[in-house]
């Protein structure tokens, strides 16, 4: 009976421990996407910044809103 046990025990620690890497994995890829996403809103932010001043320059009579 408790060789049972000891079996069923290391069976639950491997289970745990596939679900715990699995985890890891996905909290890195989710990670990435957040980084990629929070790059690619900085480089909008940097481009409207850009294309407001060009407008500003262009026609002073065109007032750009605050963003």
């Amino acid at each position: 009976m408790k060789e049972r046990i000891r079996e069923l025990e290391a069976e639950l620690r491997a289970a745990r421990g596939g679900e715990m890497a699995e985890l890891r994995g996905t909290v890195k890829t989710l990670a990435q996407q957040i980084q990629i996403l929070a790059l690619g809103g900085e480089e909008q932010r940097r481009l409207i910044a850009v294309l407001e001043e060009q407008i500003a320059r262009d026609d002073p009579k065109v007032l750009v809103f605050a963003t």
